[in-house]
């Protein structure tokens, strides 16, 4: 199981890893360290290897943000698809 502390030493390591970068890798850096911050460490118990804990929280958080910036929130209006949505008119 992963703890807590783990993610703390991966996430450290990570932002000295992210400061010798050249800028515009350097901001990218930062934002990957800031996905890993924003978790309280309940998501990390799900996992025996830090870094697959890391890699999956990355990954969700990546898709996540492509969802919002190609479609903006997803809120779903209800669980039943709208069955007329998607029907051409003859």
């Amino acid at each position: 199981m992963v703890t807590v502390t783990d993610m703390k030493i991966i996430i450290e390591r990570w932002k000295k890893g992210t400061r010798p970068l050249k800028v515009h890798d350097m901001k990218s850096g930062q934002k990957v360290v800031g996905m890993l911050e924003k978790y309280d460490g309940t998501e990390f118990g799900l996992f025996d290897d830090p870094f697959e804990a890391a890699t999956f929280i990355l990954l969700v958080g990546m898709l996540k943000e492509q969802d919002l910036n190609n479609h903006g929130p997803v809120v779903p209006d209800t669980i039943i698809p709208d069955l007329n949505k998607n029907r051409t008119i003859a």
